[in-house]
């Protein structure tokens, strides 16, 4: 007989571990006061939290910020040298993004300092005060903003009109500076305006010279022409009936000679009126036209500083610090809804907690 040695090993011991939704919902209602008690607990502690909080209301102040005009070439062509350029670009005093950075990083600091310092002011009342700075999408624009309860609406309106103040005055001085540099730019325009004014009626007093200079030529002119005419007929009067003696020879070489010497002169008059006076005209004449250029140029340079100077607005307020007329960001209804969750759900931890606490006592004393 063949003896088996193979031994079956013994069955594993089973747990039953899962738990049914059946037995969760005994639990529960067993334990359903527990739970009830500490989700009412959690609520109500919720609610005096969320009716302890005050209601926050918005203060805002919107600044504009003055702008100055400058000339820019055209972008599509050339200007020419002598042409004016009369295209103007609306410029701030100050890029939003550098007023935004000066107010977040001095002027509210300031201000906030200020506050804290002062007796009574709210800094020392355990409230601090925060001013946020943002731009809004249309250019030119800076928005001082905050939130606190109404309790704190005379302090916020106050330190939002401080700092609205304080970049008003900055760019007071920015704007000073740059009327002063229109201002010496426009005297030194209306200076060379002035100079080329001058120069113009020089060169029209020149030209004014020459016309008389060309009537007196001219009327030299006509002198020399009419003595040589007469000259030459009496001339020819002598030598016919002249006789052959060197008296009448050196008499006739001698008036020879001063004939010769008003042609000299005739020609001379003739040259200056037909190249030397035509030539000075034609350039006094350019040097005339070219300053009428030149100082239309100035004229119109001079306006466009005039112009400048008559649009510098300053930096004000678009909008005063003002409260909102009605609360923002109320999260009572928040708290409250979130503690009615926050209580069922730390209800229910209660709950299987109690229920884990019982049945761990229960092994216990069965294994004791």
């Amino acid at each position: 007989m063949t003896q088996d040695n193979s031994r079956t090993p013994p069955p594993a011991p089973y747990y039953d571990d899962e738990i049914s939704l059946i037995d969760l919902a005994l639990v529960i209602w067993k334990n359903r006061w527990l739970a009830l008690v500490v989700a009412a607990l959690v609520t109500a502690g919720g609610i005096a939290y969320a009716l302890l909080q005050e209601p926050r209301y918005e203060y805002t102040t919107l600044l504009e910020i003055g702008t100055t005009l400058e000339q820019q070439p055209s972008p599509l062509t050339e200007q020419p040298a002598n042409q004016p350029v009369n295209l103007f670009i609306e410029e701030p005093l100050e890029e939003s993004a550098t007023v935004k950075e000066k107010l977040e990083n001095i002027h509210i600091p300031e201000v906030i300092q200020k506050y804290r310092d002062a007796p009574g002011a709210a800094e020392n009342s355990g409230r601090r005060l925060e001013i946020s700075v943002s731009i809004p999408q249309q250019a030119g624009l800076v928005k001082l903003h905050s939130e606190a309860p109404a309790a704190m609406a005379d302090h916020y309106l106050q330190a939002q009109r401080e700092v609205a103040q304080r970049l008003q005055e900055a760019h007071r001085q920015l704007r000073e500076t740059r009327q002063r540099d229109i201002k010496q730019a426009l005297n030194e325009k209306t200076g060379e305006l002035d100079r080329l004014g001058e120069l113009g009626q020089e060169i029209k007093a020149e030209l004014e010279g020459l016309a008389t200079r060309q009537e007196l030529l001219q009327q030299r002119q006509r002198n020399l022409r009419e003595y040589l005419a007469e000259a030459e007929k009496q001339r020819a009067a002598a030598l016919a009936g002249a006789r052959a003696d060197s008296d009448t020879v050196v008499t006739l070489l001698a008036v020879g000679n001063e004939l010769q010497r008003h042609r000299g002169q005739l020609h001379e008059i003739e040259e200056q009126l037909l190249v030397e006076l035509p030539h000075q005209r034609l350039q006094l004449e350019n040097q005339l036209a070219d300053n009428h250029r030149r100082q239309e140029l100035q004229r119109q340079e001079t306006e466009d500083y005039r112009h400048r100077l008559d649009n510098l607005p300053q930096t004000q307020l678009a909008r005063p610090p003002r409260q909102s007329p009605v609360p923002v960001d109320d999260k009572r209804r928040l708290i409250i809804a979130l503690s009615l969750v926050l209580g069922v759900m730390l209800g229910l931890f209660a709950v299987f907690i109690a229920e884990f606490g019982r049945r761990l006592r229960r092994e216990l004393q069965n294994n004791a």
